[in-house]
């Protein structure tokens, strides 16, 4: 049960189309209740499974579209309006539906379930925890598992009412996109190749949304390496890959506003998702920054996917990573907003004799997080919480 549109273009859908496979799978019926949505792709194609859309009156269109068109207070008050509207609107069609299971990802959502029967609760962002322990404390009926998603989330709720509650619950990837190790080091012997004989430019990239929500996914470090012809002597292409039309606009005036050297440089727009993970792999390098901004508590999912193709991943050292990575894996790191920091860790990446190593290492860290894993470890929870 959704707060947004579905199908969708943004990362929720993501996670949501993944646990859809994985609920079906198992052999589940699948609902999913969201917003009417324009946007067709990235629909899975499994079994016992439907998109049901809230039902609207023309008054709570009239909300939304005010939510959506303007900011502050009016936008605030507008949004709360028509999702109560919504509650009572959909009351019988839940009723009707008859759900074992009511899954959710925004504790705003709790208003849909307060009669189920279980209820499985993702956490992706920061949250009012006396807030949430009431709501979920008055939930007398219902079994109730809360899965946030990054260590950051779950420290949260330790020490807490509703501590015995969790199971982490971080980003998955499906194994069937993990690269074969032979694969991988046969890649990482030609790069090496390619990059002693000077055969042909590094390609150093970034794939995913520049600016969600409003805040820079950090990808100013990236175009700051413009200033950067070569490494190693190697020269470099740099590409940003997932942007929306407006977003890359904003890219193309920081350009102009720092006066950058946009020659070496290739912006490209969103790709579905099984596109982003291709162009991805098409990278010698991979570039994650970190978002900037302090409300960020979510899992990067772009961090595991990245690893799992088998390329040099090179990541800012910020709390957010180093919640991901453990002492059995390190990655290669770069010290955030410092251009010179970045180059050199690429430079110090692919000058690693131990590359080949570095990445299959990298491939058995990713495999430790499939969907499959997280959904059915969430589905068992119930049988050892109460």
């Amino acid at each position: 049960m959704l707060s947004g549109r579905y199908p969708t273009e943004k990362a929720y859908g993501v996670t949501t189309n993944s646990t859809i496979k994985c609920l079906s799978k198992m052999g589940h019926s699948v609902y999913v209740v969201g917003l009417h949505s324009l946007y067709s792709e990235d629909v899975p194609i499994v079994n016992n499974f439907a998109i049901l859309n809230y039902k609207e009156t023309r008054i709570a269109k009239f909300l939304k579209a005010r939510a959506f068109s303007s900011h502050g207070i009016s936008s605030q008050v507008s949004w709360w309006i028509y999702w109560r509207i919504l509650g009572f609107l959909n009351k019988s069609m839940l009723h009707r539906l008859n759900l074992d299971l009511i899954w959710i990802r925004d504790p705003q959502m709790m208003r849909f379930a307060t009669n189920a029967e279980r209820i499985i609760l993702e956490i992706h962002q920061d949250f009012d925890l006396n807030k949430l322990t009431k709501r979920i404390v008055a939930l007398t009926q219902s079994k109730v598992i809360i899965a946030p998603i990054s260590q950051s989330l779950l420290k949260k709720f330790q020490g807490s009412q509703l501590e015995n509650l969790t199971v982490f619950s971080p980003m998955g990837i499906n194994p069937e996109d993990v690269l074969d190790k032979e694969e991988a080091v046969n890649s990482a012997n030609l790069l090496m190749s390619s990059i002693q004989e000077q055969a042909r430019p590094l390609k150093v990239g970034y794939v995913g949304k520049f600016y969600p929500n409003g805040y820079s996914k950090g990808i100013e470090d990236i175009l700051g390496l413009t200033s950067k012809k070569s490494i190693k002597n190697v020269p470099i292409e740099i590409s940003l890959t997932g942007g929306t039309q407006s977003e890359i606009e904003l890219v193309l005036e920081h350009i102009r506003s720092f006066h950058l050297d946009q020659s070496q440089l290739s912006l490209n727009p969103h790709l579905p998702h099984s596109l982003a993970l291709e162009a991805m792999r098409n990278l010698d390098v991979i570039v994650l920054p970190s978002p900037n901004s302090e409300k960020y508590f979510g899992f990067p999912l772009k961090c595991l996917e990245a690893l799992a193709t088998g390329k040099v991943v090179v990541v800012s050292r910020t709390k957010i990573y180093e919640d991901v990575f453990n002492q059995e894996f390190q990655p290669y790191w770069y010290t955030p907003g410092d251009v010179d920091s970045l180059h050199s860790s690429i430079e110090d990446a692919i000058s690693d004799p131990n590359l080949s190593l570095k990445i299959t290492e990298g491939l058995d860290f990713s495999k430790r997080f499939t969907w499959m894993n997280r959904t059915d470890r969430l589905m068992k929870a119930f049988a050892g919480k109460s």
